[in-house]
């Protein structure tokens, strides 16, 4: 629960959506670390509060591993507005849990796009907006067809195999000189 991870965003951000909240719940899934984080999830509730989303909102906090991928299972989308991450492993668990990710370009997430398993935003309330009212606009198909490929980006380029053959790759380059290696995204 730490302001670069977005939440206070992505409140104001669903105050501004069309869809609003009408049919969709947010569970917020964090940890909190001392004071500092303490105080702002305090804001965050209060504002939600203030909002009137009190009854769309889940705080959920902490969760072991079973009811981290249980909260994945039950979910229509995964969404983290954050202002900085270095890879972000929360969004490569939900694109294999088959969920739809948008996702800000604070984090190297450009292939979102690319693979069309979700949406890679400037960071801002407004983008935010708009990409939340397209994706609950969706049908669950089409969601559920996008989660397909995002799951299928994983395997083809996370998984265990593929990043031994890009270390594989890596060690051959490093061996025997040449250009930019066939894993380097």
């Amino acid at each position: 629960m730490h302001p670069k991870k977005g939440v206070m965003e992505l409140v104001e951000a669903l105050r501004l959506c069309d869809s609003a909240l009408e049919t969709w719940e947010v569970e917020l899934v964090y940890t909190v670390n001392g004071d500092f984080e303490r105080e702002y999830e305090s804001n965050v509730k209060a504002r939600v509060k203030e909002l009137g989303f009190e009854d769309n909102f889940i705080f959920t906090g902490a969760l072991d591993d079973t009811e981290k991928w249980n909260a994945y299972a039950r979910s229509d989308l995964f969404v983290l507005p954050t202002y900085s991450e270095n890879f972000g492993i929360a969004i490569a668990e939900a694109l294999f849990a088959e969920l739809p990710v948008i996702t800000t370009k604070g984090a190297p997430w450009a292939g979102l796009e690319k693979n069309q398993c979700g949406w890679w935003i400037d960071i801002g309330i407004e983008p935010l907006a708009k990409a939340l009212d397209m994706a609950m606009s969706l049908d669950d198909a089409t969601r559920r067809e996008m989660g397909a490929r995002g799951r299928e980006w994983m395997k083809r380029d996370f998984d265990w195999n593929a990043i031994g053959r890009k270390m594989k790759a890596a060690y051959e380059w490093l061996l025997n000189g040449g250009d930019k290696p066939e894993w380097v995204w």
